[in-house]
């Protein structure tokens, strides 16, 4: 793997490149651990330089690698006695090891992924990241809880034309990080609108279901948040037919009910 990474560093050629992206992140799919001294080897730096790339292929191949990469980390940690920050741990003699550190800027720049104008192939990859790592913890969840990041997800959630496995993966992007952090289904519900959201509660696929559900669970929690919440039981007591689908729902059981 070290040669692997002196090789993406110093690579020029865009075969080349795109190959050794491909591999590498095959490479740690494939891993049940990461050796801490591949730390040294600065893959994610190098992972992340190749991810602000200009073609898109090799921006592709770099959000994935780089999502794998940074889940196994959040995974690794979770299940260690070291805490998120990448402690250094000592060797035998003494001497400090280097050791795993995420930092600040590569989760902003796996969160720049999900902005307007980036290719869907990509903001996918970035996506299930977001989605995998904070499945880890509140240390993952809160690298991922910003207004930008919630803004975006809530555009991707509601874009028409977007793959129906995006728009999927977006919200449970979505209800992870409002679980997280509470306050920001105001944010949400600000750019969804209660409509949308209860719209999707009368879609066909479970999972989409699902994902409303737990977002509508998440706003009568935080209704005390509001400052407008009797517009929004207003217009939730004008909907007709949002008794009629929560029956529905019910009846489906654990389908889709969490």
């Amino acid at each position: 793997m070290l040669v692997l990474v002196k090789m993406l560093r110093l690579s020029k050629a865009y075969g080349l490149h795109v190959h050794l992206l491909s591999l590498i992140g095959l490479l740690i799919w494939h891993s049940t651990s990461i050796e801490v001294d591949l730390a040294s080897s600065e893959i994610i730096k190098a992972q992340a330089d190749s991810l602000g790339d200009k073609q898109e292929k090799v921006r592709r191949y770099a959000m994935t690698a780089l999502g794998e990469l940074v889940f196994c980390i959040a995974t690794q940690n979770e299940n260690c006695s070291r805490d998120c920050a990448g402690l250094a741990s000592p060797t035998k003699d003494g001497r400090s090891m280097p050791s795993w550190l995420v930092s600040g800027p590569v989760f902003a720049l796996i969160s720049s992924i999900l902005r307007k104008g980036e290719d869907d192939t990509t903001q996918l990859y970035a996506l299930r990241t977001i989605e995998n790592v904070c499945s880890q913890g509140s240390d993952w969840d809160a690298r991922f809880t910003s207004q930008e990041v919630i803004a975006n997800l809530c555009y991707i959630f509601k874009a028409v034309g977007k793959h129906e496995s995006i728009r999927l993966t977006t919200g449970y992007c979505l209800v992870c990080l409002v679980c997280f952090s509470p306050p920001s289904i105001q944010s949400v519900v600000d750019k969804l609108s209660f409509n949308n959201i209860t719209f999707g509660l009368a879609k066909e696929n479970p999972r989409q279901q699902q994902i409303n559900v737990n977002l509508l669970n998440m706003v009568m929690l935080g209704s005390h948040m509001f400052s407008n919440m009797g517009i929004h039981l207003m217009s939730l007591s004008e909907d007709k037919l949002l008794v009629l689908v929560l029956i529905s729902l019910v009846e489906q059981g654990r389908d889709v009910l969490p």
